[in-house]
């Protein structure tokens, strides 16, 4: 997400919206699940998933 679409969304609507990656980040803390055991179950590499939770990557449908 952009900065500015950030910016907007927090003028229009009054919150900042949340990334996907702080809420999978949060499920793996309540579920004391690694990340290279997250990857492995989803099918994706390690690098894909990671580069998620550091909103490097989008996610894709």
């Amino acid at each position: 997400m952009s900065h500015f679409t950030k910016y907007v969304a927090t003028i229009k609507f009054g919150y900042s919206p949340t990334h996907p990656s702080e809420v999978l980040k949060d499920e793996m803390e309540y579920r004391k699940i690694s990340q290279r055991k997250l990857a492995k179950q989803m099918g994706v590499s390690y690098k894909a998933l990671n580069d998620l939770l550091n909103a490097r990557r989008m996610l894709q449908p």
